[in-house]
C-alpha cells in the first residue's frame, strides 16, 4: 500500500529540484548558484560599448564598470557630452535601465550619491589656485568668488 506522506514528499522533491533545475538556468536575476555574482556573470568594456552602439549612443564614455547593489544589474558609470551618470545593465545584457535606485532601509539613493562622487573628481579646489598677479574686481573677502582665466596675448 502507498504511503501518502512517502507520495507528498515524492511530490514535493520532484517539484524542488524541477525549479532548482530552472533557476540554474536561468541569465541573471537568480539560481546562478553562485555566492559572488560575478563567478558566473560577466561584462567588459567592449560589451558596454557594444550595448551603446545599438541604443545609438556611441559617443558616451565609459569610466566604471561595477556590480550594482541590485542583484540581476551591473553598474556603468559614463560621461556624456561632459555629464557624468551612472546606467544600468542587466546580466542577460538586454536592457538598459536608467534612474534611481534607493535603499529602502536607509532611504539613500544611492545612483543619485554615485553620480555626486563622479562629480566631485571634476570639482577644482579654488583656494588652490594662485591670486597674487589677479585683477580682483569686487570685494576681495566675498563668500562667492569667480576665477576666470583668460590668455590676453
Amino acid at each position: 500500500m502507498i504511503n501518502i506522506r512517502m507520495l507528498f514528499f515524492a511530490a514535493m522533491f520532484f517539484v524542488l529540484s524541477i525549479n532548482l533545475s530552472v533557476q540554474a538556468k536561468t541569465n541573471g536575476i537568480e539560481g546562478c548558484g553562485a555566492k559572488d555574482c560575478k563567478e558566473c556573470h560577466k561584462i567588459n568594456r567592449q560589451d558596454v560599448e557594444d550595448i551603446f552602439k545599438k541604443l545609438n549612443a556611441k559617443h558616451i564614455r565609459i569610466l566604471d564598470i561595477r556590480m550594482s547593489p541590485v542583484k540581476g544589474l551591473w553598474e556603468v558609470s559614463m560621461e556624456d557630452k561632459g555629464q557624468r551618470g551612472v546606467i544600468y545593465i542587466d546580466f542577460s545584457k538586454n536592457y538598459a535601465v536608467t534612474g534611481s535606485i534607493i535603499s529602502v532601509q536607509t532611504g539613500l539613493n544611492v545612483t543619485q550619491k554615485k553620480a555626486e562622487e563622479l562629480e566631485k573628481d571634476r570639482r577644482v579646489d579654488v583656494s588652490k589656485i594662485p591670486l597674487n598677479d589677479a585683477l580682483i574686481m569686487g570685494n576681495p573677502k566675498a563668500s562667492k568668488k569667480v576665477v576666470m582665466f583668460t590668455d590676453p596675448g
